[in-house]
């Protein structure tokens, strides 16, 4: 018998980023849905802008996030 657990691949439906702002280089944590596909993360247009909490700068994420392997 074997005792190994059978994994599954888990869906991710959002993620949380920190970034810094361009503007005034404060960073900020923030969650945004996005839609796993086979060469990163789709952000759908509503979480793909933000503003800075700091100055206020408009933020653009852009429609994709890139998975990076480590």
């Amino acid at each position: 018998m074997d005792d190994t657990p059978h994994a599954m691949r888990a869906t991710i439906t959002s993620l949380a980023l920190t970034y810094a702002c361009p503007a005034c280089e404060v960073e900020v944590d923030c969650m945004v849905e996005a839609e796993e596909v086979e060469t990163g993360f789709e952000i759908p247009l509503h979480d793909r802008f933000d503003i800075c909490s700091h100055c206020g700068q408009l933020l653009d994420f852009g429609a994709m996030l890139m998975q990076v392997a480590a």
